[in-house]
């Protein structure tokens, strides 16, 4: 009686259920016929797959795959990428090590800015030495080919390698180091932020660095000298008195509308690359300058290492 009584209470309540639509219960016959549709679909499936990979039934069935022996395989070959460009390899050494990428370039610069102005100060003051006759100048030309110690022998070469040396050690981590101070205190490339900064540089760090730079050759061109061929702090001073009347208005001349240009559209990492290159005009237009025939005076002795200074 009880077991009729759940029975008829539940039916009434799946029908109640039914009439509001909340539970619609599907056929019998039609669930037992999908039930074994899908059974008889997976078994035939099953058996497909077996039959096509015995030993790798997880994988479905495919094209089959023609496997050539190694001397027939089709072989990988890379080829190099024909759009390098140096300025985007330049531009990746500066993100992954700016400061060392700042000091080689620097001090390249400034040793090809010296080499070029002993080049022009030499065949300015030698005219002669070229030939007029071509067969002459390929005999010496094949002669410096055969032996090396011909070649440039006007080339200072340890001079070079003191403008390599400040070059790499001085120049190129204090301008580093500069700028990246000078544009946290001064940001922005508007016109007025920009004159902020070209003043700031010109006449706060500009002549401290034009005598910390000369100071610094003097004392490299004097380490291999005697005790007596040394100069004095005194001489040293007398020739920074010398120098700063021809080298800062000419340096102001060149530097400021140079740095304009440089703190308003050149980026932050590229504005050493870019007094580098200026820095190197600087020094073969001094070294023009200071041969010039108009110069009344011959300069003294360690007069082409003042004048020809790459002020940064």
């Amino acid at each position: 009686m009880n077991t009729l009584t759940r029975s008829s209470s539940a039916t009434s309540r799946m029908a109640i259920q039914s009439r509001n639509g909340a539970l619609r219960p599907p056929s019998a016959t039609g669930t037992i016929t999908a039930a074994v549709a899908r059974r008889g679909y997976a078994h035939r499936k099953s058996k497909s797959i077996q039959k096509r990979h015995p030993k790798q039934q997880w994988k479905r069935p495919g094209p089959r795959r023609t496997v050539l022996p190694a001397a027939q395989a089709p072989r990988t070959t890379y080829t190099a990428d024909k759009s390098f460009s140096w300025v985007d390899w330049y531009a990746r050494q500066l993100e992954e090590s700016p400061l060392f990428t700042k000091c080689l370039t620097s001090g390249i610069i400034s040793g090809a800015g010296d080499f070029t102005c002993q080049a022009i100060m030499h065949w300015r003051s030698n005219p002669q030495e070229t030939s007029d006759n071509p067969n002459d100048n390929k005999n010496d030309t094949q002669n410096d080919n055969k032996d090396d110690t011909t070649w440039f022998p006007w080339w200072d070469r340890m001079r070079t390698t003191h403008f390599m040396i400040l070059g790499t050690n001085l120049v190129g981590p204090v301008i580093h180091v500069w700028y990246g101070q000078l544009a946290r205190a001064l940001p922005g490339t508007q016109a007025w932020a920009v004159a902020q900064r070209v003043l700031v540089d010109q006449l706060l760090f500009s002549p401290l660095f034009l005598n910390v730079w000369l100071t610094s050759l003097w004392t490299l061109e004097d380490w291999h000298k005697d005790a007596t061929e040394k100069r004095s702090w005194t001489t040293t001073l007398q020739d920074l008195k010398e120098a700063w009347p021809v080298l800062l208005p000419a340096n102001w001349c060149l530097w400021i509308p140079a740095q304009m240009i440089n703190f308003r559209f050149v980026p932050l990492p590229y504005q050493v690359l870019f007094s580098n290159g200026v820095a190197f005009a600087w020094n073969v237009f001094l070294s023009y300058t200071s041969t010039s025939p108009s110069l009344t005076t011959p300069p003294p002795s360690h007069e082409p290492t003042v004048v020809d200074a790459v002020v940064a």
